[in-house]
């Protein structure tokens, strides 16, 4: 629940405050601003305010899906089964092999294979 002073707008002004002296001196440097590309670039690598040099904040600031709840993975595998199923009957080809990729410890594929394994699958 938000707090009741919760704002969701912001004005003009409370947003420009927000935003790093050095990013408003690169935007107003040049003549058209700068890219996505630049912005983002920035954000995340710039040596001062980037997002990856404070270390501490990584792996401390979210939370995926498959961590709060195994039921995420289980309803991921029953999709997945019936995304398998319909292709093996049209393509007379089996899936052998399931990869994840993705920045999480695994816990995803973790559900996936404990729920095939149980349906014997």
């Amino acid at each position: 629940m938000l707090p009741d002073d919760f704002n969701w707008f912001f004005t003009l002004q409370e947003m420009n405050d927000h935003i790093p002296q050095r990013l408003k001196e690169k935007i107003k440097s040049q003549e058209n601003g700068i890219s996505l590309f630049e912005y983002i670039n920035y954000c995340l690598y710039d040596k001062q305010d980037g997002y990856y040099q404070n270390l501490c904040k990584i792996n401390n600031d979210f939370v995926t899906s498959p961590e709060i709840s195994q039921l995420f993975g289980e309803c991921v595998t029953i999709f997945f089964l019936f995304i398998k199923g319909i292709f093996e009957k049209n393509s007379k080809r089996k899936i052998e092999t399931v990869m994840e990729f993705g920045p999480g410890n695994g816990t995803l594929m973790y559900d996936l294979i404990r729920i095939v394994r149980k349906k014997k699958i």
